[in-house]
């Protein structure tokens, strides 16, 4: 089995005979520069050749109905065919063109204004041209679109080609027709990039199965550990090979290619050397990846530091979709004085924001709880009524309060009677709330 090396090497070969050839190959050059490979590899291989524009010739690629030979009028014929996408990529598609069907119409000249305009950072230039040519990158990503390509995340490509565009020297003549041309070279690259990627995700994972495989014929399937040296002699590999290959596998099956904030490494055992297919699964979808010996030791000092002297920190509150941007407390008396009581802190992951305390009712039937937000500082009160509370004696009703976000915007609010001793027992009644504050 060839290794990722080797394989860029007899790539670099082939596509150098397939520029002599005016980007045509036929199916007996490709087998005899890459040899035997699995039929998943070898389709991953022509689906690369032909996003990369090359005709590939040949009667054995019919039966896989990946590298047909066309001559030019059947794939303009082909072109024409409506493209079918998954089901997954046709609601995400139809959602985008509802949304373009929401812009105001384009009048005459408009992108041409915007776009001279767009070098002097005008306010909202930026949103309108993208709502202009969404149209354009929808038409792209349906074109463009692979099997195993969610078409949002090429959609979003088109944007983002959009915005680095506009951060380019946009000629004086031309502009729009310009800018379509950046949007679609962005994505094509992108796709070609992701195809690649396919390849030697599908490459690495023959290459796990053939360990694991290797791995249950010595050990006659019982749990057996072995180093990486008696490895790399068993299966005639690279230890640095061997190495990436089991860090890929403990990748996929800890994280596979789920989201998350970031990912620390530290230890000895690490080393960017060898591991250069799991790093790149790692990374998947820009997941943040920190490497360092003392990763741990670095971030405790850094904010030490900072909360002690630099305090360049103090007042700042990072935002994501996942964290709660309110601050919820209440006004109550604390040991005999009116003070605030805080609750929830804005600022923090909504699945690890919960408060809970308990408190005496002074001349009240309803909780009142004091709101800001960052967007809106000025704090408001909100009520929470407690319908069917016992009647007692003033400040001889005991409440136990528990906060609990349950999404982002929604906190559960959960209120039960406590009573007030052998005098007045609990009533057993629980009020229950979800609010958006």
């Amino acid at each position: 089995m060839m290794d990722m090396r080797e394989f860029q090497e007899k790539l670099e070969q082939l596509m150098e005979l397939a520029a002599k050839q005016e980007k045509n190959l036929n199916n007996e050059q490709i087998l005899e520069i890459f040899g035997l490979l699995s039929p998943q590899q070898l389709q991953s291989l022509y689906e690369y050749l032909r996003i990369q524009g090359i005709r590939i010739q040949g009667a054995d690629l019919a039966p896989m109905d990946i590298g047909k030979a066309l001559d030019p009028q059947e794939e303009q014929e082909e072109e024409k065919k409506p493209v079918i996408l998954e089901a997954e990529d046709e609601q995400c598609l139809k959602e985008y063109e509802e949304m373009l069907r929401q812009f105001p119409s384009e009048k005459e000249g408009e992108r041409e204004a915007l776009l001279l305009q767009a070098v002097t950072d005008v306010a909202g230039v930026q949103e309108r041209l993208a709502q202009l040519y969404l149209k354009e990158i929808l038409q792209y990503a349906r074109k463009l679109w692979r099997q195993g390509i969610y078409i949002g995340d090429l959609i979003q490509e088109g944007n983002m080609s959009l915005l680095l565009a506009l951060a380019e020297e946009i000629p004086e003549e031309g502009k729009a027709d310009w800018m379509e041309e950046r949007l679609l070279a962005g994505m094509e690259s992108w796709v070609k990039e992701q195809t690649e990627q396919k390849y030697r995700d599908e490459s690495m994972v023959e290459k796990v199965r053939k360990l694991e495989a290797a791995i249950r014929e010595l050990s006659d399937d019982e749990e057996q550990k072995f180093s990486v040296e008696e490895l790399a002699i068993i299966l005639d590999m690279d230890e640095e090979e061997i190495r990436d290959v089991e860090f890929y596998r403990f990748i996929s099956k800890t994280l596979g290619k789920e989201l998350f904030s970031s990912v620390q490494i530290t230890g000895e055992g690490f080393d960017q050397q060898w591991a250069q297919q799991s790093v790149k699964l790692l990374c998947h979808q820009g997941r943040k990846v920190f490497y360092g010996n003392n990763l741990f030791a670095k971030g405790a000092c850094i904010a030490g530091k900072d909360r002690l002297e630099d305090k360049k920190l103090k007042g700042y509150r990072y935002l994501s979709d996942s964290l709660v941007t309110a601050d919820v407390g209440m006004d109550m008396r604390v040991m005999g004085s009116p003070a605030y009581y805080p609750l929830i802190e804005g600022g923090s992951n909504w699945y690890e924001c919960s408060a809970s305390c308990e408190l005496i009712l002074d001349n009240t039937e309803e909780l009142v709880f004091t709101i800001s937000t960052f967007e809106n500082p000025e704090k408001r009160r909100v009520g929470m009524m407690l319908p069917g509370i016992p009647p007692r004696p003033n400040k001889t009703t005991r409440l136990s309060l528990e906060l609990q976000y349950v999404s982002q915007k929604e906190c559960r609010v959960t209120v039960k009677d406590l009573g007030f001793g052998e005098m007045f027992p609990s009533s057993g009644k629980v009020w229950t709330e979800t609010v958006e504050w």
